[in-house]
C-alpha cells in the first residue's frame, strides 16, 4: 500500500473513496467492497481518502477510534492500494463543497468515486450525498452511494462505536468493526510492580488523540513481532498502589523476552472487571489468578 498527501500525484487510475474512515466499521468495509469490485473490472487501484489524526479534534471536538499509523494498517489489510492524507489546516478546511470536489477531480485521475449515504464534505459539512451524486453525474464520473448497515437497533457509525468504547462492550465493538479494536504502542519502561508480583508487564502510552475506553481489566491478545499472545491487559490506574498516572499494563502468557522500544499492538476482547483498589499486594496477586483463569 502506498502513502499520498493530498496533492500528490498518483500516476494512476483508480477508484476513490470518499469518508474519513476513522478505521474501518462494517459500513465502511461495504464501501471498500464495492470499490474493489469495481477496481477490478476498470483495472484500476483502489485509494482511499481521508484526514490525519487531528482532525476529530479540530473538527468535531472529539477523539479518534484509531490513530494514523493504526489506521493505516487496518486499510492495508481490507486490500486498499493507496492512501490519500489530507491536512484539516484552516485553508483545506474552508474550502467550498464545490472547490473541495474540484481539487479532487482536478488533480487525480479517477474512474469512479464510492461513498455513504450519509457523507458530508466542504466548509462544516454543508456537501451531502445527493449534492456528490449531481456534482459527478454533470461531470460525467461513474459513481456509487453506499446504503448504511444497521447493527443493534442503530446505524453503524464512529459515534456508535465510541458510545460502546466507553462501556467496556468490546464483544459489540469488534462486531461493529468487523475485526478487534486495539491500541497500538511503543513497550515503555515502568516502575516494575508487576515483577515484583510475577506478573511482569508490558507497558505502552495511550496516544492523546485516541478515544479512551472503560478503565478495567480486559481479555486481550497482543501481537509482537508479528506472532499472537493471550494477555490480560489493565487500562487505567494503579489504586492499590496509590499510583493515579493512566497506564495501559499488559500481562503476556508464556513470554518472557526484552522487548523495550517495540512497537505492539495489544487488542482487546472483552471486558473481566473494573479497577479495584486492593488492601494489599498479596490480595491484588490473587485477583490476578482469578482474572486468568479466563483463559482455562
Amino acid at each position: 500500500m502506498k502513502i499520498f498527501n493530498f496533492g500528490d500525484n498518483l500516476k494512476e487510475r483508480t477508484v476513490l473513496l470518499l469518508g474519513y474512515f476513522d478505521g474501518l466499521h462494517k459500513g465502511h468495509l461495504e464501501l471498500v467492497k464495492k470499490a474493489k469490485e469495481v477496481a477490478k473490472v476498470k483495472n484500476a487501484s483502489v485509494t482511499l481518502f481521508t484526514f490525519d489524526d487531528n482532525f476529530p479534534v479540530l473538527v468535531k471536538g472529539d477523539k479518534c477510534i484509531f490513530t494514523t499509523s493504526e489506521k493505516l494498517s487496518i486499510y492495508e489489510k481490507y486490500g486498499v492500494n493507496n492512501v490519500l492524507i489530507a491536512k484539516p489546516d484552516k485553508e483545506f478546511l474552508s474550502l467550498s463543497k464545490t472547490d473541495f470536489l474540484n481539487a479532487i477531480l482536478s488533480k487525480y485521475e479517477i474512474d469512479c468515486v464510492i461513498f455513504g449515504e450519509d457523507y458530508t464534505f466542504g466548509y462544516k459539512g454543508e456537501g451531502k450525498a445527493d449534492f456528490l451524486c449531481e456534482y459527478l453525474e454533470n461531470k460525467g464520473v461513474e459513481h456509487y452511494k453506499i446504503d448504511a448497515v444497521y447493527m443493534y437497533g442503530s446505524k453503524v457509525s464512529s459515534s456508535l462505536i465510541k458510545e460502546y468504547l466507553e462501556f467496556g462492550k468490546m464483544k459489540e465493538v469488534s462486531a461493529l468493526l468487523g475485526y478487534d479494536y486495539c491500541v497500538e504502542g511503543e513497550v515503555i519502561h515502568g516502575v516494575h510492580i508487576g515483577n515484583k508480583m510475577g506478573f511482569p508487564t508490558l507497558n505502552t502510552a495511550f496516544p492523546i488523540n485516541k478515544k479512551i475506553l472503560r478503565r478495567g481489566v480486559y481479555k486481550t491478545y497482543t501481537e509482537i513481532d508479528g506472532k499472537i499472545y493471550n494477555s490480560i491487559t489493565n487500562f487505567g490506574t494503579q489504586p492499590t498502589f496509590d499510583r493515579y498516572n493512566f497506564v495501559i499494563e499488559t500481562y503476556v502468557l508464556n513470554f518472557n523476552q526484552d522487548v523495550y522500544g517495540k512497537t505492539v499492538k495489544v487488542y482487546f476482547t472483552e471486558f473481566i472487571r473494573g479497577l479495584i483498589k486492593f488492601n494489599s499486594m498479596e490480595d491484588l496477586i490473587v485477583q490476578i489468578k482469578e482474572d486468568l483463569k479466563i483463559y482455562d
